[in-house]
């Protein structure tokens, strides 16, 4: 599977848990909890877009991908709205491209392919 970087912050966020070492599992159990569910992330996303606030969208999107890093849905609109207000046409087609990679990742492995929203 192809893992492309797609931001600065979902980096820091790696880095802190990396750090914390004995701590991770604490760690997880709070950010599970703090955690919004991926549907709740999107109707957002959708609403701000309609708006055309696609800025807000793209902040939005910056934090939904901080608390799910490989979710196909969320990596896509990602890659739609960073094209379209930063006009980074290469990057947003290569994080499409890394979302159906792991779409395609998923039906391998699960031998089908079910939305779930909180993950």
């Amino acid at each position: 599977m192809k893992i492309f970087i797609f931001n600065s912050i979902c980096l820091s966020a790696g880095k802190k848990f990396s750090e914390q070492g004995d701590g991770i599992n604490m760690l997880r159990a709070e950010k599970h909890q703090e955690c919004k569910m991926v549907s709740a992330y999107l109707r957002e996303v959708k609403n701000l877009i309609r708006g055309d606030n696609f800025e807000g969208a793209l902040k939005t999107l910056d934090k939904a991908l901080t608390e799910h890093p490989l979710n196909a849905f969320l990596l896509s609109y990602y890659g739609y709205v960073d094209a379209t207000v930063n006009n980074n046409f290469e990057r947003g087609i290569g994080l499409c491209k890394t979302a159906v990679d792991i779409i395609e990742d998923h039906v391998h492995q699960q031998g089908g392919f079910t939305h779930s929203s909180s993950s």
